[in-house]
This record gives structure tokens, C-alpha cells and sequence, in this order.
């Protein structure tokens, strides 16, 4: 993109979106930037949409981005960059506070950099669903709610026990951070059996 617009300019791309059977094309972001090259800094996305549909159009910038930095055609080897994965960043600040000190914490104790990865990510994602529930702080979360991200209405299980284990690790961690909070979700967490393979 710094390559093919001048300073200020403007750019907008129609792309097909799906209601049921209809197709419609629908001007979904504009990107302006005062300097060649700064385009992964100022960017708006215009309407509101499900996580499905954003996370398709955040593909489509990441493939811009990756033939534009980088020269890469879209080939689904190359992850972007421009936004980040997972849900921490949507998170309140509470929540991220929780898996910032968890970090922290782990990797001065000497964790490998990808168990806390996937643990963090596991965390915010359970994080996210409480928020979702309305839990704006972690006194506000409920054991419904907790419950409700493991096991469905219909008894069914929606999450593994290597996943629990994994938002378990975070929260006790957090115990050296906010006791009583950590603690007392820590003893939501459903009781789950790891299945083994024969």
C-alpha cells in the first residue's frame, strides 16, 4: 500500500457478504495515513459485525499487509501481524492486569515462553466469556457462568480438562496477585477427567 497511494489518501474495498442466500457487497473498512507507510497505524472499521465476519475481513488486511511489507502473495503460510490473536485485548483492564501478572510471574520462575502462550490465551478466552456474562471484574463472576464455559446446557462437555488445566495454571498464579478473587474462582472450576486413548 505505500507503495501505490500518496499522503492522506483514502481506500475502501467492497467485498461479498452472505445473508442466507443473498449476496451484498458492503464497504467494510477505510484506511487514511498522513505518510507512506504507516498504514498499520490508523484504520477503521465502519460497521459492526459478528466475530465470524470481522475475523474474515482481519485476514483479508493481514494478506494486504503481508504482500505489501513483505511481498508475500496470499499463500496461508503467513500470519499478519496487524492485529493481535486471541482475546486479551478486548478484555477489561482487571482481566488483563491478571494475565499480564501472570506472565510475568512465569517467566521469571523459568516457564517456556509457549505453555505460557497457550495458557494466556486459554485464560483470556475463558475471561472473555465471563465478560460476556456481564462480569466486569473478577468479584462479578459467577459459578453459572464459569460452569456454562465448560459444559452445555445439555450436560455436554464444550472444553477439555488439558483446557481447565490451563486457566487453572493462571489463576494460581494469581493467587500471589489478588488472593480471595483467584481463590474463589479457582474453586468454580469444574472437577473434569482427562480421557486417555487406548
Amino acid at each position: 500500500m505505500k507503495n501505490f497511494f500518496p499522503s492522506w489518501k483514502t481506500m475502501a474495498i467492497a467485498v461479498p457478504t452472505y445473508t442466507g442466500s443473498e449476496m451484498k457487497s458492503t464497504v467494510y473498512w477505510r484506511m487514511q495515513t498522513a505518510t507512506a507507510g504507516s498504514h498499520t497505524r490508523i484504520f477503521t472499521l465502519k460497521v459492526p459485525h459478528s466475530k465470524d465476519y470481522l475475523r474474515n475481513k482481519r485476514t483479508i488486511i493481514g494478506a494486504l499487509e503481508q504482500f505489501d511489507l513483505f511481498g508475500h502473495f496470499p499463500d496461508g503460510r503467513h500470519r499478519h501481524t496487524l492485529f493481535e490473536r486471541g482475546s486479551y485485548h478486548l478484555l477489561v483492564p482487571e482481566f488483563q492486569e491478571l494475565i499480564d501478572f501472570y506472565r510475568a510471574y512465569e517467566v521469571q520462575r523459568g516457564k517456556k515462553e509457549s505453555t505460557i502462550r497457550g495458557e494466556s490465551l486459554n485464560t483470556a478466552s475463558f475471561l472473555y466469556r465471563m465478560q460476556e456474562q456481564g462480569a466486569r471484574s473478577l468479584d462479578e463472576v459467577t459459578e453459572d457462568a464459569v460452569l456454562s464455559f465448560f459444559v452445555s446446557d445439555d450436560g455436554t462437555l464444550q472444553k477439555s480438562c488439558s483446557y481447565k488445566k490451563n486457566i487453572s495454571a493462571v489463576f494460581k498464579a494469581g493467587l500471589k496477585w489478588k488472593e480471595p478473587q483467584c481463590r474463589r474462582i479457582l474453586g468454580f472450576l469444574p472437577l473434569l477427567r482427562e480421557t486417555r486413548k487406548n
